[in-house]
């Protein structure tokens, strides 16, 4: 019986079309519409997530610094 499934692919997704599936859905359609490899949206993925997380950071960063602040001044009064 014959697969769907070429030799040369596999049948779990990629962990690199798993990233941009849960990313991006217009992305996704780029790849599957073929006008953008996977390994362009994969980078655009990992460039995307990488500035959401690093905003994360600094967002938390940023409130402890305020909380530090706000704390230090009601102790002092």
């Amino acid at each position: 019986m014959a697969t769907p499934f070429c030799d040369h692919m596999h049948r779990r997704p990629s962990r690199k079309a798993r990233a941009v599936l849960a990313h991006s859905p217009p992305i996704t359609s780029a790849v599957l519409a073929g006008s953008k490899s996977l390994d362009e949206a994969y980078n655009e993925v990992l460039i995307a997530t990488g500035k959401i997380n690093n905003d994360t950071i600094r967002l938390r960063k940023l409130g402890a610094g305020q909380w530090r602040r706000l704390r230090g001044a009601a102790g002092a009064s």
